[in-house]
């Protein structure tokens, strides 16, 4: 009989490993995200994939809350002017992709900004006058 389940890899090492690390309890991660403790205990034992919309949620915890502190979100909104077409094609593809709009924004933002930061995206200067 297996140890783990079919779904165990070293994103759910580094996740459990973090929980321990950090003092986050299963139920409180559960509350967070909005799920059963059932499922959090699927997902750590390798039972169940860990949605992506999930594992984002997930990262964006780990990346703001350091090591030793209760799980709370820290979050800062970030405003986006977008037209009406604009703001339908997001809401579409947020649907397609299980996302909330705002997790699909947060996502997309971050992939983005990850590919700037890497050298991997050169974007054209803004059409506003720079204010110094």
């Amino acid at each position: 009989m297996a140890e783990h389940g079919k779904y165990w890899d070293d994103e759910l090492v580094e996740l459990r490993d973090w929980l321990k690390e950090t003092k986050t309890s299963r139920k409180n991660i559960a509350t967070k995200l909005g799920v059963s403790i059932g499922t959090v205990n699927n997902w750590l034992c390798g039972n169940r994939p860990i949605p992506h919309r999930v594992r984002v949620r997930i990262l964006a915890h780990k990346r703001y809350i350091p090591a030793g502190k209760p799980l709370v979100e820290r979050c800062r909104a970030v405003a986006a002017p977008l037209t009406g077409a604009e703001y339908a094609e997001v809401l579409s593809a947020a649907i397609q992709t299980n996302y909330t709009v705002e997790e699909l924004a947060s996502a997309g933002l971050m992939s983005l900004v990850h590919s700037i930061l890497e050298g991997g995206v050169k974007l054209a200067p803004p059409k506003r006058k720079t204010v110094e």
